[in-house]
């Protein structure tokens, strides 16, 4: 509203008693100070029987709430009836309802289905070198620990625009907590856990006699968000958590490149619909990440598990077409997905179509997949892409050989002291760089 809107909506507010009355007092009309005929006072824009005199004081008051004296009056002048809200702000809200929606039950189906998946720890003391992912600790159990919605809100209303007194409307309360969404969860292993921040963001503006918009998400409410999550975990008390995942969705999500992060005890993904029904997901850039970290990092997208294989099962659907072997790598560009991802979508396809859908192996050695042929019984079975025993621990008997006898020798030699030192530091090193191997080689298989 113009400053000469304003202030024409004032002068219509301001009259002249003609006869003695009562102003205004805490909202109720004639209940405060007798004034006499002739005095000037100013009257509720919305509700003409209430008034006050119109002293300096009481026009500073009087301007800054809108011309108006309660506060049922001062949301008038500020929010629409959901009745008045234009088409296209209600489809927007919409959109972002079911946007909501989509992501935090997505996540929650995805994360709290974790348990005896490997507990995703970032930061490894120096002997995890020493041990075959195979043998990672497991996720014991992973649960919703709180809901931060009702929190967040508060900082989203905050930076609406709105006056901070201002108490708003349940119907536009009831809007605001539907298109937000803000879970913390912890997945626990014995002696360790790590939490996973879920929150789906919607600011929104407001103007006076407008109906609420929805804004783009920007850096300034991401860190808002952070510091309400650790004011949670100060209050809460409880374990410390090793790392903490946050996973952020949005409809409007412009910088959501510059916005992630990966840096201290947060690592920070971010998530917005991309238009044709499918979220596109930014994550920090890392390398050298462990395959259960990966797959842990595949949980905090805001797509299941059958959503995946669902649009896996699309671009496999394209692909026979064309011809050739339909593999998991040819299936893995066309759709963006990892190769295990896709593997493990060939076999969901096999068991789930099995008229349908045949894995099989090509002459290379390849997974591929095709149209199953009349008669054609299952060849490859999800123990068929395990490694063999020789391929799986061959590496780790030769490094385990070589450090027995490189100890061995030690004693054989006589080296103690120093030189001795040297001998088992060698002795580690060389383990160490063998067990790296088998972790590549295994890292290379399962991609």
């Amino acid at each position: 509203m113009s400053d000469q809107a304003t202030t024409a909506g004032f002068e219509q507010c301001v009259r002249i008693l003609e006869r003695d009355d009562r102003e205004e007092l805490d909202g109720s009309p004639r209940a405060g100070r007798l004034l006499k005929a002739g005095v000037r006072v100013l009257e509720d824009r919305f509700a003409k029987d209430i008034f006050r005199e119109a002293s300096r004081e009481n026009e500073e008051i009087f301007r800054r709430r809108d011309c108006t004296w309660t506060d049922d009056s001062w949301r008038k002048a500020w929010f629409l009836e959901l009745a008045q809200f234009p088409v296209e702000a209600v489809t927007a809200l919409e959109s972002a309802r079911t946007a909501r929606e989509r992501f935090a039950s997505s996540v929650h189906q995805n994360v709290t289905s974790v348990d005896g998946s490997p507990f995703p720890r970032l930061r490894v003391p120096w002997w995890f070198a020493f041990v075959p992912f195979e043998w990672e600790p497991k996720v014991k159990s992973a649960e919703q620990v709180a809901d931060l919605t009702e929190a967040v809100a508060a900082t989203i209303k905050e930076r609406s625009g709105t006056p901070a007194s201002l108490a708003w409307p349940q119907s536009c309360q009831d809007i605001l907590i539907g298109v937000n969404d803000v879970r913390v969860y912890a997945i626990r292993r014995t002696g360790k856990e790590a939490h996973v921040f879920s929150a789906f963001l919607t600011p929104l503006t407001i103007r006076k006699q407008e109906a609420p918009t929805v804004a783009p998400l920007d850096q300034t409410l991401i860190d808002a968000v952070q510091k309400t999550y650790s004011s949670w975990r100060q209050e809460h008390g409880g374990r410390q958590p090793t790392f903490t995942f946050m996973t952020i969705g949005a409809e409007n999500c412009p910088s959501a490149e510059s916005s992630t992060a990966a840096a201290g005890d947060r690592w920070i993904l971010l998530s917005y619909p991309d238009g044709t029904g499918r979220w596109k997901t930014s994550i920090p850039r890392r390398f050298g990440d462990r395959p259960g970290i990966r797959d842990f990092v595949d949980r905090l997208k805001p797509e299941t598990a059958p959503e995946r294989v669902s649009r896996i099962k699309d671009c496999v659907d394209e692909l026979i077409p064309e011809g050739g072997n339909v593999t998991a790598e040819r299936a893995s560009n066309r759709s963006g997905y990892r190769k295990s991802a896709v593997r493990r979508a060939f076999l969901t396809l096999q068991d789930q179509a099995t008229d349908a859908y045949r894995v099989y192996k090509t002459r290379d050695g390849r997974y591929a997949i095709r149209k199953s042929r009349p008669g054609e019984k299952i060849g490859v079975r999800a123990s068929s892409m395990r490694r063999g025993f020789i391929r799986g621990h061959g590496l780790r008997l030769v490094g385990a050989a070589i450090s027995f006898c490189g100890w061995s020798a030690r004693g054989a030699f006589g080296m103690k002291g120093w030189l001795g030192a040297f001998a088992a530091v060698l002795v580690i090193y060389v383990a160490s760089c063998i067990q790296s191997e088998l972790n590549r080689r295994a890292d290379d298989n399962k991609e």
